[in-house]
C-alpha cells in the first residue's frame, strides 16, 4: 500500500460524500421543508442564498474528483485492460458523473434565479420547481455513481 493511494482515495471518497450528501440533503430535507415553510419570493431567497453556500462545495468536489480520479482510473486500467469489466463499469460511471456535473451547473443556475430579487411571483415559482426538480435528479444519479463503483469494486 502506497501512501499516494491512500490519499488520493480518501480523498476521492471524501469529495463523493460531501457532493453526494448534499444533494440528499437539499432535496430531501431543506427544499421540502423551505417550500412548507416559506413561499414565493421568501423561499426564493432562501433558496438562493443555499444555493450560494453549496456553490463552493459542488465545484471542489468537483475539482478533487478530477485530481483524484484521473490517475486512479489511469493506474487501475492500465493494469486491467480496457476491455474488463472494471473498466467498462468505471467509464459508464464517468459518463453518469459528467452528466451530473453538467446538471448540477444547470441546477445552481435555476438557484440563483429562484433567489433573484426581481421578478413574478409566477418566475420565481418555476425557478423554484427546476431547482427541486434538478437537486431531485442529481440525488438519484449519484446513487446509481456509488452503485455502479460497488459493482466495479467487487469485480
Amino acid at each position: 500500500m502506497r501512501a499516494l493511494d491512500v490519499l488520493l482515495i480518501w480523498l476521492h471518497q471524501l469529495a463523493t460524500v460531501v457532493w453526494i450528501g448534499q444533494l440528499v440533503l437539499a432535496s430531501v430535507v431543506y427544499i421540502p421543508l423551505f417550500a412548507e415553510q416559506l413561499k414565493g419570493p421568501a423561499l426564493g431567497k432562501m433558496i438562493g442564498g443555499m444555493a450560494k453556500r453549496v456553490t463552493p462545495l459542488f465545484w471542489g468536489s468537483v475539482a478533487i474528483f478530477m485530481i483524484t480520479g484521473i490517475p486512479m482510473m489511469v493506474g487501475r486500467m492500465s493494469q486491467a485492460g480496457i476491455g474488463h469489466p472494471w473498466s467498462v463499469l468505471i467509464l459508464i460511471k464517468h459518463a453518469v458523473v459528467v452528466l451530473m456535473i453538467v446538471l448540477g451547473a444547470r441546477a445552481q443556475e435555476a438557484a440563483a434565479e429562484a433567489g433573484a430579487p426581481a421578478g413574478p411571483s409566477a418566475q420565481v415559482e418555476a425557478a423554484i420547481r427546476r431547482s427541486r426538480l434538478t437537486s431531485t435528479v442529481l440525488m438519484i444519479r449519484g446513487i446509481v455513481v456509488l452503485l455502479l463503483t460497488a459493482v466495479a469494486e467487487a469485480l
